[in-house]
């Protein structure tokens, strides 16, 4: 904005006039020049420059140089103004940049510039604001996805990617089967080496390679694995009676380490024996839940049970 505060300035109907103007604290001079018809400048009255420039006002130093008072950072030469009509520039979305005091004018055309197309969006124009052209597919902003180190009861992840912008998966991430318990008391010793009975009674171990088969005429679920390895529920059920009766037909175990257990409002209240046929249990005044888990660590076994 610049402010008029000389007496000479006076009401112009087109023609020339000059005077004296204060910008941001330094002086400039409007000197001799044709102006648009329709700019009226008073006294002590305030100019937008934006304006000005658009109606054909250029701003010259001593030297008779063009300069933007947008970038000037001295005020205290004198500056002259003078009119004059725009031209040269290139055809733009805008118009054509005038030469002399940087403003657009002219017609506009559909040649758009500068901006990044990304994989969600269009390039945005520099001059103009608008989006223009076609996404770009392959311009993503890319999130590492960390690797997972698997544990011995839960699969891992190898790295990957992804854009955070389209949700492309970059580089996909691949699982790593999980270490599983190894066997380390001998072939032919089937007790637990690193579950415990609290892994068993709060079940916080999650797990692995478990397969399950029903027989449908004689109703038997026979539960097995090649290599079982954690904690899991069998069968679990709020029992309110007298009295609760279960029978394991076989519990075979051909290698690593293995459990079977009943558990009676989270207390183990009877472990069954290995490699042994039809093991029947009865449990009194059975009122809670009651729950038949088994665990294991790189377990090779079979076993199938049925309630009465």
């Amino acid at each position: 904005m610049i402010t008029a505060f000389s007496d000479s300035v006076t009401n112009i109907e087109g023609g020339s006039f000059s005077g004296r103007f204060s910008i941001y604290g330094g002086e400039f001079t409007i000197s001799a020049g044709t102006f648009p018809q329709g700019i009226d400048i008073w006294d002590s009255e305030v100019y937008d420059l934006e304006s000005l420039l658009a109606d054909g006002c250029a701003f010259f130093d001593s030297d008779g140089n063009v300069v933007s008072l947008n970038g000037l950072t001295q005020y205290d030469e004198a500056l002259a103004a003078k009119a004059h009509s725009h031209s040269g520039g290139t055809q733009t979305c805008k118009g054509y940049k005038c030469e002399l005091c940087e403003q657009w004018y002219g017609e506009a055309n559909d040649n758009h510039t500068g901006g990044e197309a990304t994989c969600t969006e269009k390039a945005v124009c520099e001059n103009c604001g608008a989006e223009y052209g076609e996404f770009d597919a392959e311009n993503h902003d890319i999130i590492i996805d960390e690797a997972v180190a698997p544990t011995c009861t839960e699969t891992g992840l190898t790295e990957g990617s992804h854009c955070s912008r389209c949700d492309d998966m970059t580089v996909a991430q691949e699982g790593i089967p999980a270490k599983g318990h190894e066997d380390t008391n001998g072939a032919d010793n089937y007790k637990l080496q690193q579950i415990t009975d609290y892994n068993i009674i709060n079940m916080d171990i999650g797990a692995l390679n478990l397969k399950e088969s029903t027989d449908s005429i004689t109703n038997t679920t026979t539960y097995s694995s090649d290599k079982f390895t954690g904690v899991a529920e069998i069968y679990m059920n709020n029992i309110k009676g007298n009295r609760f009766d279960i029978t394991i037909n076989h519990a075979q175990v051909n290698s690593g380490n293995f459990k079977i257990v009943l558990v009676h409002n989270d207390e183990i209240v009877h472990e069954f024996k290995l490699n042994e046929l039809m093991q029947s249990y009865t449990l009194e005044n059975p009122n809670g839940t009651v729950a038949l888990r088994i665990a294991g660590e790189s377990a090779d076994f079979m076993f199938d049970y049925y309630l009465y």
